[in-house]
């Protein structure tokens, strides 16, 4: 017997029964829905006081001169510039848009420059009343009361800094988990 050896091509057939797994879409993958969750919860309270703050400066007080209106038309266009904000995130964030996340997490660092500069802008006018304070009682006791007001206002302005930091880091890692996502699909395909 002779044994001829050919050099043909030869096939192969994988016979072997293990399971593909499907990968998880982004409204299954547990990451991206607890991330998901942590900033809709967050969005939602914001969009909760937003729109309270708005009622608020609608329903405000009798205008007793031109100043006071244009306060209080400024406090209104601010109002419903957070309303529609807060509802613009959580509308990209329910419906998993990840250039929308990443679109409000830039206006959101936009906003939060503006902190910043408010905070400078309210710590430079406590330095500038110090500075021009007297002697008189009257005057000390409205300083007195100023500067606890400007206090608060800047506790105030720096926790809406560090939950508009939470919301941009939350909204970027979103965005990067729904496009490792869709790139993975993409790869397995």
């Amino acid at each position: 017997m002779q044994y001829k050896q050919e050099s043909g091509k030869v096939g192969m057939i994988n016979t072997s029964w293990i399971p593909v797994s499907k990968p998880l879409s982004s409204t299954e993958d547990p990451e991206i829905q607890r991330t998901r969750k942590i900033l809709l919860i967050i969005l939602g309270v914001c969009l909760a006081f937003s729109i309270i703050g708005t009622i608020n400066a609608i329903s405000g007080n009798e205008i007793a001169n031109r100043m006071q209106a244009t306060q209080r038309g400024a406090q209104i266009g601010q109002s419903l510039i957070s309303v529609i904000f807060y509802g613009f995130g959580i509308f990209v964030a329910y419906r998993y848009y990840e250039t929308g996340l990443r679109v409000f997490a830039w206006l959101g660092i936009i906003a939060m420059v503006l902190f910043v500069i408010g905070i400078v802008l309210i710590i430079f006018l406590v330095i500038s009343s110090g500075i021009n304070k007297s002697n008189h009682v009257e005057n000390k006791n409205f300083m007195i009361g100023l500067s606890i007001g400007i206090f608060v206002v800047v506790i105030i302005y720096i926790a809406c800094l560090v939950l508009t930091i939470i919301i941009i880091k939350l909204s970027f890692k979103l965005a990067k988990q729904i496009e490792s996502k869709k790139s993975l699909v993409i790869q397995r395909i």
